[in-house]
């Protein structure tokens, strides 16, 4: 799977770059601040090179800011997006954010950064010396299963969050939007 995310500096224009990105023929998802499009697989960097080439030119047409990134999944495409990165192990601790829920602050991640912080530990390579139960027993299960959500190969998402093949209305589904099926 590849996931690119495009991060969208104008939410007020959000819906109809959605709408646009149908004729990628990827299966699409979006939150408050970002589009996401699923593709089984891209053939080579040159496609990867087009695709970003056309989502640039889509959003000059909406006169919108974006910073574009792929990945693996949605999770650490959004990091990347974010951060400027394509490496998940250049990861800034901050990235913690991203994987545990984008969606919404969480005290518990926003205190876990600080403490990283404190301890001198800057990226998430660094915490990967730490065992997880010791994540867990400091910094709570929030923290471990974002923590997890980084370490995983297996593209998993956030709770709630679903990448849909047909789509016929838009929808706010809770704390992001979801295109509803045809069906």
């Amino acid at each position: 799977m590849q996931v690119i995310c495009v991060l969208i500096r104008n939410q007020e224009v959000i819906f109809d770059f959605v709408e646009a990105c149908f004729r990628f023929g990827a299966r699409l998802a979006w939150t408050q601040e970002a589009v996401f499009l699923e593709f089984p697989v891209i053939q080579n960097s040159h496609s990867l090179d087009c695709l970003f080439t056309e989502l640039e030119d889509l959003a000059e047409h909406f006169d919108v800011q974006t910073r574009i990134a792929a990945a693996e999944d949605a999770p650490t495409a959004l990091c990347f997006a974010h951060f400027g990165v394509t490496q998940r192990e250049l990861l800034p601790v901050e990235a913690l954010r991203y994987y545990s829920s984008p969606f919404r602050e969480s005290v518990e991640i926003s205190g876990m950064i600080r403490n990283l912080r404190k301890d001198g530990i800057r990226s998430l390579q660094e915490l990967r010396s730490q065992l997880p139960n010791a994540i867990a027993a400091k910094f709570g299960e929030n923290a471990k299963q974002a923590f997890a959500r980084w370490g995983s190969k297996n593209g998993q998402a956030w709770p709630g969050f679903q990448f849909l093949e047909n789509f016929a209305l838009y929808s706010m589904n809770g704390e992001h939007g979801v295109l509803e099926s045809a069906s």
